[in-house]
């Protein structure tokens, strides 16, 4: 019976011990686990950082592209604009010279006329005068 007790007593102690070492095994297991998970919620924020950070940039550069884009399309509208307004001016230009010409052209036939016109009249004043001393000499 003695014997039976202490094989008894060997056996809970036995027993006693691997429950406690399956439970700091366990327990061991539990932080390895908690670690694990908490390195990986980590990974995960350092993954999803990354992940905003690629975004933001792409964001980013599709905005500054977008910006050089509406940049450039003003700059072509102001040139054409200017183009407008020079080939608008060469236009008034042109009309400016064109009518300037013809008024000079209008004046000098005008003036080559009166001028025909005096000569006519001083010729028809000559002629009389002429004319009359012809007349008083016969």
């Amino acid at each position: 019976r003695l014997q039976k007790n202490f094989r008894c007593a060997k056996a809970a102690k036995e027993a006693a011990l691997r429950l406690a070492s399956e439970r700091a095994a366990l327990a061991r297991e539990d932080a390895r686990s908690a670690a694990w998970r908490e390195h990986e919620a980590i990974r995960r924020r350092g993954a999803a950082v990354t992940v905003q950070r690629q975004y933001r940039g792409h964001a980013g550069r599709e905005l500054a592209k977008q910006v050089r884009k509406e940049r450039d399309r003003q700059r072509y509208l102001e040139k054409l604009r200017a183009e407008a307004f020079r080939i608008q001016r060469l236009r008034m230009d042109t009309a400016s010279l064109i009518q300037s010409a013809w008024r000079s052209y209008k004046a000098q036939k005008e003036a080559a006329q009166r001028l025909a016109v005096e000569r006519e009249a001083a010729a028809v004043k000559v002629q009389s005068a002429w004319r009359g001393r012809m007349a008083r000499l016969e």
